[in-house]
């Protein structure tokens, strides 16, 4: 088998899952899918007790079985995409049973993928995985309330891939999670590039994963693709029964006969579609101020604003957010004063002794810290906001977008005088220089007192000499 191919030996597949995690079970696994038959053979997508995903396919009973970890904990309150793809390769502990996968976390709000493989670890358990996985799906629970998932699915596709070709690139992968109608079209339908290697007019429901190499691809036809949003199937359920799914969708190519029925719902008849909008949480777009660009001195006060690309709450009561600000020698914080509700949050810095810039920037991407306080999506999910920060000087950061001088150190005046041995007598005079570190228009004689003589003739050379 070619690598970036899909191989003969198993019928290759793909699926993604969008869900949002409210709490982790830390007594139990949560899982999100599992396709079990036969009983034992199983595949199976899952959070561990600390969050961590968790990928296994094989014989979980008799200690056959291949596994993955991803190497940290997905965070809660958030929506996640994943996509998992099978290049249809032997799983067995004596083959190469890692490269078979690949795992990627999906940006919702660009399609980015990242490859999660390149950081967790793989593990083979006696005899790995061997056999067919031709069961049935369930979604959110291993079984009827058995390993429950805590939080609200969005979507979930699953379908399998022609085999001797190549894997999907990132765009389609993108395409898959994102947009699985689109998807259908251009790969599937459209140029037929998806299509199973079997007659796609077969009506089957259930394809075969089969690791052993035994080549059985036979009910392998059917490309399945679900979407639902809204909720997650309370206690479990099979493929074709929902629990309480508040908005049930569907895409529905014309070679597969996958139902999904929702209690004794309607059936979804051939090729109807309803889309569904996952919420995304809150991204910073842009940080400005409403301070004029100018140059400011101890005590003037800055207000910063943080624009978020849709409305946020901010809740203060474990603690109150801040910006940090690069001032020099000493890095300042702005501290947040109002904005909740909208989609500008409003920071306010007063300018202190010793703080210092040409063009007043961020510390970093990561320079907003809560302190405790949450900031949330003001609708829908509630999800938490991304605060990640535009670097500083590059575009939609403060920098970027004002022109902001601060100068907090306290102005000197250097005094020289013309006497050669600095001795003066009763008669004497003197020229002095006073030379000032910032230009003045107002610096004048009476500012000057001589202790045992006068000043006259004070002249003003330029705004920094006198």
């Amino acid at each position: 088998m070619t690598d970036g191919k899909t191989g003969s030996n198993s019928q290759p597949w793909a699926s993604s899952i969008i869900f949002n995690i409210q709490s982790i079970d830390a007594t139990n696994n949560s899982v999100l899918w599992r396709k079990r038959g036969g009983g034992v053979d199983h595949v199976t997508l899952k959070l561990d007790t600390s969050g961590k995903l968790i990928f296994t396919l094989g014989r979980l009973g008799d200690g056959n079985y291949i596994k993955f970890t991803s190497a940290n904990s997905l965070a809660t309150d958030q929506w996640t995409a994943l996509y998992i793809d099978y290049n249809g390769g032997r799983t067995r502990e004596t083959d190469n049973y890692s490269s078979r996968f690949r795992i990627k976390s999906i940006d919702l709000s660009n399609g980015t993928a990242t490859d999660l493989t390149a950081s967790g670890t793989w593990e083979a358990f006696g005899d790995g995985s061997r056999n067919n996985v031709t069961g049935s799906l369930l979604l959110g629970a291993n079984s009827s309330g058995n390993n429950n998932f805590s939080g609200d699915i969005a979507a979930f596709a699953i379908s399998t891939l022609k085999t001797n070709t190549t894997l999907p690139d990132d765009t389609e992968v993108d395409k898959f999670v994102r947009d699985p109608k689109t998807w259908l079209s251009d790969y599937k339908i459209g140029n037929k590039f998806r299509y199973p290697s079997q007659d796609f007019n077969q009506a089957h429901t259930n394809f075969a994963m089969d690791s052993a190499g035994a080549a059985t691809t036979a009910s392998a036809a059917a490309t399945q693709i679900y979407l639902f949003g809204d909720g997650m199937p309370l206690g479990g359920g099979r493929s074709d029964s929902y629990a309480d799914m508040k908005i049930r969708n569907r895409v529905y190519p014309g070679y597969s006969n996958v139902e999904l029925i929702k209690g004794s719902g309607t059936n979804f008849s051939s090729g109807s579609f309803t889309s569904i909008s996952t919420p995304l949480s809150p991204s910073i777009t842009s940080v400005s101020s409403s301070t004029a660009n100018g140059s400011y001195g101890v005590g003037d006060v800055i207000t910063i604003d943080a624009v978020f690309s849709a409305a946020v709450n901010v809740v203060t009561t474990g603690g109150s957010p801040t910006l940090e600000i690069e001032t020099g020698d000493t890095d300042r914080t702005a501290s947040y004063s109002s904005g909740s509700g909208t989609t500008t949050l409003n920071f306010t810095y007063t300018v202190q002794e010793g703080d210092n810039s040409n063009d007043l920037d961020l510390t970093g991407t990561s320079a907003l810290a809560l302190n405790g306080g949450t900031i949330k999506a003001s609708t829908g999910a509630a999800n938490n906001a991304n605060l990640t920060l535009a670097s500083p000087g590059a575009a939609n950061s403060l920098g970027d977008n004002k022109a902001l001088v601060i100068d907090g150190s306290a102005p000197t005046i250097a005094i020289a005088d013309d006497d050669a041995d600095d001795s003066l007598s009763i008669g004497d005079t003197s020229t002095l220089t006073f030379t000032l570190s910032e230009a003045s228009t107002d610096f004048i004689e009476s500012d000057v007192s001589v202790s045992g003589g006068a000043l006259s003739n004070w002249t003003a050379v330029s705004s920094t000499s006198y």
